[in-house]
């Protein structure tokens, strides 16, 4: 972004498709404007105007990390993992921050050091979770967090999710529950947790999304993917039935793509074990009638609304639009 008043013109920038444009950057940091390389000089005050000579090289859009954890960022050496897997990883962390060694001064440190690595490597956005939990009743995580990401505001625009402790449901989850209620009111944008690791994964899911709700969340969307390993038009039908009870604002009904000869783990898949095209096809307009029946606007392709959520009237507005990520009012 900008750290002055000045309107930015990059000028001979090549995009990916070879061709070189100019481009003005507004005062908020933002591409205002694109035009063919040696014309956007004379279309702004030369005096309000600060010219950056790209001399060709290729423009890109600012690279994004959707998934880090920047309360245990750059930690390799202080909690080694013998096991060498995630859930010697979760061990070790535990184990770590039960003998103390964390603290907010020295988190703070850590996670504002690995922003800077970030953000130097042209890093604009970061989702990161942070743990919560009734073991951390000041929010030492979230607020070590927060404080790294204001030292960077204006650099890298920073997501927090509140990765919650186990349990979340049931009467052993109160602790937690109060904690994630806490973190929301201090600014954890998402609520994030481990169901395949809690006794009640349904009713951990159920928590999380009461708990958006009541914090204002504008919308609730689910992802679910068909065409898995062993699924079956029945076992899809269960978990249909429960995100229903759940009554998500919207719904991405996805395909899962089978590309083992592309990505690695998926040749751990017995192919005997993956669902024929027609059990495919089968599930898909299961799944279409039932949402259909519950009351679900269809939005196009794998996108469910319910009627007045934006995408359903943005639709029935004819001002709906679509990008590689989906469907969108903007």
């Amino acid at each position: 972004s900008c750290e002055d008043e000045s309107v930015r013109v990059v000028t001979s920038a090549r995009w990916a498709s070879g061709r070189l444009v100019d481009v003005l950057v507004d005062r908020e940091g933002r591409v205002s404007e694109v035009h063919p390389a040696g014309t956007a000089i004379h279309r702004t005050d030369p005096d309000e105007v600060d010219v950056f000579d790209a001399a060709g090289w290729l423009l890109l859009p600012a690279p994004g990390e959707p998934h880090a954890h920047l309360d245990k960022a750059l930690t390799a050496d202080k909690v080694p993992n013998p096991k060498g897997d995630l859930m010697g990883a979760i061990e070790a962390w535990i184990d770590a921050a039960e003998r103390g060694v964390f603290g907010f001064d020295e988190m703070l440190g850590r996670a504002d050091e690995a922003l800077d690595k970030l953000t130097t490597n042209g890093v604009a956005f970061v989702r990161t979770h942070v743990n919560v939990g009734d073991s951390d009743p000041d929010l030492v995580h979230l607020r070590a967090v927060t404080a790294a990401a204001a030292r960077h505001a204006g650099r890298v625009s920073v997501q927090t999710v509140a990765l919650m402790h186990s349990p979340l449901a049931g009467p052993e989850g109160a602790g937690n529950r109060a904690a994630l209620r806490a973190a929301l009111d201090a600014g954890a944008g998402l609520v994030g947790g481990c169901p395949h690791l809690e006794a009640d994964g349904a009713g951990m899911i159920d928590v999380a999304l009461d708990a958006a709700r009541e914090s204002g969340f504008a919308s609730i969307n689910m992802d679910l993917i068909y065409g898995l390993p062993r699924q079956t038009t029945e076992g899809f039908a269960r978990t249909l039935e429960c995100v229903l009870a759940a009554a998500p604002d919207r719904v991405a009904l996805y395909s899962y793509a089978h590309l083992p000869e592309r990505f690695k783990p998926q040749r751990r898949i017995n192919p005997e074990d993956m669902p024929s095209a027609e059990l495919k096809l089968e599930i898909m307009l299961m799944a279409i009638n039932m949402m259909l029946d519950a009351g679900y606007q269809y939005i196009g392709m794998d996108h469910f609304a319910r009627p007045d959520d934006e995408l359903a009237v943005a639709q029935r507005n004819g001002t709906l639009h679509r990008n590689f990520q989906g469907y969108t009012t903007q």
